[in-house]
């Protein structure tokens, strides 16, 4: 799996990862309109985002976020084509935002989701991510993790 920087988001694979992982989004971001969810991947100020890869080039997931603080980066949203991707992104994104400068790194994460307990087990990656701290943010939580 290859994680990249990019500045835009395709539309067309966007759609099809949404179409592909759909129950599992829903569970995880807590709302199925795709065209607000979409929306949050295609702002322009000041934001963060990757693209993951898979050996066949085709695009497998998205990532969105922006500067939390000079040494936090806060990722507020992803896509996945399926369950299993997130797991093969973490080191490719974990380098880009150590490359980036960043020390931390938060996430907005659903209570009571595999999503939110994986984030808060350091991604089962203690070699990239340490557990820190989390803040109730009412059905979220943001949960900040120190890059190793």
């Amino acid at each position: 799996m290859i994680v990249t920087q990019i500045d835009q988001i395709d539309n067309t694979a966007f759609n099809r990862m949404y179409a592909s992982n759909k129950t599992q989004l829903i569970s995880n971001i807590g709302f199925d309109d795709i065209d607000i969810f979409r929306n949050s991947f295609n702002r322009e100020d000041n934001v963060i985002k990757f693209k993951a890869v898979n050996e066949s080039n085709e695009v497998v997931a998205y990532f969105v976020g922006e500067e939390s603080d000079v040494n936090t980066a806060y990722m507020y949203n992803m896509i996945t084509q399926d369950e299993h991707t997130l797991p093969l992104t973490i080191e490719g994104s974990a380098n880009i935002l150590k490359s980036l400068g960043y020390t931390h790194v938060e996430f907005c994460v659903k209570v009571g989701t595999g999503t939110y307990d994986y984030t808060k087990n350091s991604m089962y990656r203690p070699d990239l991510y340490e557990y820190e701290s989390e803040i109730d943010i009412g059905n979220y939580h943001k949960t900040k993790l120190r890059l190793v």
